[in-house]
């Protein structure tokens, strides 16, 4: 699944299954810890499947239709973002961006783009985004299947996240993906670089870089070429960014200031009437509503339920006036995107607990703790949640 070779495929061997060691070298050199390969792994089974079952739907359809078909798949990979695709998109801008790098290298950039240019206008790109009859052969599988590795991924983010010992650490990562973009020779890349730690530090890269690297495998998976692959990429930036009437810079600084929040869950809501009493742990706050402002107001807080992307873009004075009031009253929180070695778990019951959160979750981050004489079970929760940390500079020692 992971690293395939050239096999004879002989008949005998039909309905038969290959298997041998697995290259324990390869996997301490590309995941950051086990959890990490197995995730990867299970994940590339998924699609897999989603493979086995469609397959033969590529091979009877022309090859132009194969590569509308790939172009509209990644596009539909979008719409598992926290952002619009106008701001998603940057995924696949880095990848265009970056094969036109090379391509510049060896005086080969402009017979690219133009030639990505002419495939383009050629294939009519724009009018195959509504094309049904891809929805009712190969779409909705794709998007099924896509959707369950997101949300197998999300479930599993904070062991994704961890670095073990021997693997593939976080930090080495970083350290290596700043050394490859400083490589690149890409006005986009170097944009880029300026906004590297909030974009690492952020779940939404998390989470987007783990799903795009299974995509790009699977993308091979089904046959496509390096170039078809990078043509595909290219024409769903350019439809994007045609849509939205923007280009990689201006959405690149846009998003330097966007803001992403969430709901919080430490409070409760009881309602008579048209009147509302909200509690939280510390203090109360009410308001009249009607039914409709009531129904509202529960669907703006439904809506960022998971984090999301704050846009109030063509919203009414009615839904602004009810979204100022979730702010005041505290059960809307910006999501900062800062990293620490707490779990959701933990970081998750101090920000509902706690106005000064912030200054909380980065007190208890900075502390190490020895616990002496506490349970097994006690002091496995610790560890397990990124409070108790043996390779930390011993700071503080609370004894148990």
């Amino acid at each position: 699944m992971e690293r395939r070779e050239s096999i004879p495929i002989l008949i005998e061997n039909h309905l038969s299954v290959l298997i041998g060691p697995y290259n324990e070298e390869y996997m301490y050199n590309t995941f950051n810890s086990y959890a990490h390969f197995v995730a990867h792994t299970r994940a590339l089974f998924m699609m897999q499947e989603f493979i086995s079952v469609n397959i033969y739907k590529f091979k009877e359809i022309s090859p132009e239709t194969q590569l509308k078909t790939l172009t509209r798949m990644l596009y539909d990979v979008l719409a598992f973002s926290s952002y619009t695709d106008k701001f998603s998109v940057l995924v696949y801008v880095s990848n265009t961006e970056g094969v036109f790098s090379i391509a510049d290298s060896l005086n080969k950039k402009r017979s690219f783009e133009d030639s990505f240019l002419k495939m383009y206008k050629a294939l009519e790109i724009p009018a195959y985004f509504t094309n049904q009859s891809y929805n009712l052969s190969i779409g909705s599988s794709w998007f099924d299947t896509v959707s369950k590795i997101v949300d197998y991924t999300k479930k599993n983010l904070d062991a994704l996240a961890d670095s073990e010992d021997g693997f593939y650490s976080i930090e080495k990562q970083k350290e290596d993906l700043v050394k490859n973009i400083e490589s690149i020779d890409s006005p986009f890349h170097k944009n880029l670089l300026n906004q590297i730690d909030s974009l690492l530090n952020h779940n939404e890269h998390k989470m987007f870089k783990f799903l795009i690297n299974i995509i790009y495998k699977s993308v091979h998976m089904l046959g496509f070429t390096f170039v078809k692959k990078n043509f595909a990429c290219f024409a769903v930036s350019k439809y994007v960014l045609d849509k939205h009437h923007t280009t990689w810079e201006e959405i690149l600084k846009e998003r330097a200031s966007i803001m992403i929040l969430k709901t919080r869950s430490n409070f409760s809501i009881m309602r008579i009437d048209q009147s509302i009493l909200i509690k939280k742990i510390n203090g109360q706050h009410q308001a009249v509503l009607s039914d409709e402002d009531y129904k509202t107001f529960i669907d703006i807080l439904a809506e960022y339920r998971n984090p999301k992307m704050l846009s109030l873009v063509n919203q009414n004075n009615d839904y602004l006036k009810l979204f100022k009031f979730a702010l005041k009253s505290g059960l809307l929180i910006e999501v900062k995107g800062k990293t620490n070695h707490l779990t959701t778990l933990i970081t998750q019951n101090i920000e509902n607990r706690f106005e000064d959160y912030e200054t909380i979750l980065e007190d208890l981050d900075e502390r190490s703790i020895e616990l002496k004489g506490a349970p097994e079970q006690v002091i496995s929760f610790f560890m397990n949640n990124g409070i108790l940390d043996d390779e930390r500079e011993q700071k503080i020692h609370n004894l148990f």
